[in-house]
């Protein structure tokens, strides 16, 4: 949407140049590498998932009027970045299905919030820097293995600096020196999500 002269998606602009992507009830394919901008009109997200048909991975939303990813159902959630949106970062409405490998930094809410139903679980993922808590809403020990303030219970969590490289320009990447370096989820072979989709 405007100013893209390289057929990448646009670099420059503002939020609220346009409403989103929504996978409804009844949707199925594969999202991968996915990255959206500018997203937000109206008070939706950048990507809305309702649909367990549906796998979204490696994606990345930035600069939303609104939030990042609100996800009711997926088959997959796995590896996705939320950076500087305009309220929550990840939102997780319902479902039963595992959040792996996510980061949310410089929202301006939540970074990953629970509300509503959503009794699946969150593991190997950073949430720092949000103008709200790094986890909201959830039950304790629904987290585990996870970096970010507001979380209850759980194995491996911490809440420390993760040490990005340049979280206000955008660059999530986590330094050698970073607690987080092997804290993830040993069932997932160790990794947070370094914020590079």
């Amino acid at each position: 949407y405007g100013g893209d002269t390289n057929n990448d998606g646009p670099s420059t602009g503002g939020p609220d140049q346009w409403y989103g992507l929504a996978f409804r009830a009844g949707s199925s394919g594969s999202v991968d590498r996915l990255l959206v901008r500018f997203a937000g009109t109206g008070f939706t997200p950048a990507v809305a998932c309702g649909s367990p048909l549906v796998a979204l991975r490696r994606s990345r939303a930035e600069h939303s009027n609104w939030g990042g990813f609100a996800i009711s159902a997926a088959g997959a959630a796995e590896d996705l970045v939320a950076w500087d949106n305009g309220s929550f970062g990840i939102r997780l409405t319902g479902g039963s299905f595992a959040l792996r490998r996510c980061t949310a930094a410089v929202n301006r809410g939540f970074g990953i919030e629970r509300q509503g139903a959503f009794s699946g679980s969150v593991a190997s993922s950073i949430s720092h820097g949000n103008t709200g808590a790094g986890f909201g809403g959830f039950n304790a020990g629904q987290i585990r293995y996870s970096n970010g303030s507001g979380i209850s219970g759980g194995v491996g969590n911490q809440s420390s600096d993760p040490l990005f490289a340049l979280p206000a320009q955008g660059d999530l990447r986590i330094s050698p020196y970073s607690p987080c370096v092997d804290a993830g989820d040993p069932a997932n072979g160790g990794a947070l999500n370094s914020g590079i989709v």
